[in-house]
């Protein structure tokens, strides 16, 4: 007998819950994605007990980000993007308000220096900002 993966047994019951009909079409299937199971196993799968996932761990001490009104709080996100063939990329930074989350400015560059002089060269977003509370 030929015992199956937790994954194997996992796709077939999120099948069978999708409503995904007929043993032998789940079997067709899965052997289409590589999985080479016989009408009957998938009969056997299907009979037994969905595996529990496991519950996420807490993570203590870690608290969101919340504000409470419009400038309170604002976030920067550096996003590299690769250029053409990956011979070059470009970085893009952005600065959003916590609050409404609208970008208040951007800019892109080839390159990343540290974390101070990037910060410097972005404009600041107040200028743009309609209102300020």
């Amino acid at each position: 007998m030929r015992r199956f993966a937790d994954v194997v047994r996992h796709v077939v019951q999120t099948l069978t819950l999708a409503g995904f009909p007929g043993d032998a079409l789940v079997a067709a299937f899965l052997a289409r994605a590589g999985w080479r199971l016989s009408r009957r196993t998938v009969q056997r799968v299907r009979k037994e007990k969905p595996i529990a996932p496991e519950p996420p761990q807490a993570e203590s001490g870690s608290r969101a980000v919340r504000a409470r009104y419009p400038n309170h709080v604002w976030m920067m996100d550096v996003t590299e993007i690769p250029g053409l063939l990956r011979l070059f990329s470009f970085k893009l930074a952005v600065v959003f308000d916590a609050f409404s989350r609208v970008p208040l400015c951007s800019r892109s560059t080839e390159s990343v220096t540290a974390t101070g002089p990037s910060v410097r060269r972005i404009p600041s977003p107040s200028s743009s900002a309609s209102s300020s509370p």
